[in-house]
């Protein structure tokens, strides 16, 4: 039963990513069209390029460790100063990870 509700929150954690890739796929080719302007061109696809990798890596992360569920260690991290610092470090180093994958692909 743990296994049936850990797969459904995933789906509803993948499924709206994978949404965003397609949506910003589909500005990325649509917008340069309508407006004979590409400059957002390279900001949409690598955003997409980058959201995907993200999607991959958590599909990847549930393979590899279908018992390890995050978001548990994460509410009892959060009982201690240190454990949520620790959580709160993870989470930024992760988005600043995502961010610089993005910045990195305008080069």
């Amino acid at each position: 039963m743990k296994m049936i509700r850990s797969l459904s929150r995933d789906l509803g954690r993948i499924l709206p990513l994978l949404a965003l890739v397609a949506l910003l796929l589909w500005l990325d080719s649509w917008l340069p069209k309508m407006t004979n302007e590409a400059i957002l061109s390279p900001l949409l696809s690598s955003s997409a390029l980058v959201l995907a990798l993200a999607t991959l890596s958590h599909c990847t992360r549930r393979v590899l460790f279908p018992r390890l569920d995050l978001q548990e260690i994460a509410i009892k991290a959060f009982g201690h100063p240190i454990g949520a610092a620790l959580v709160f470090l993870g989470i930024s180093m992760v988005l600043s990870v995502l961010l610089y994958g993005n910045i990195s692909m305008l080069r």
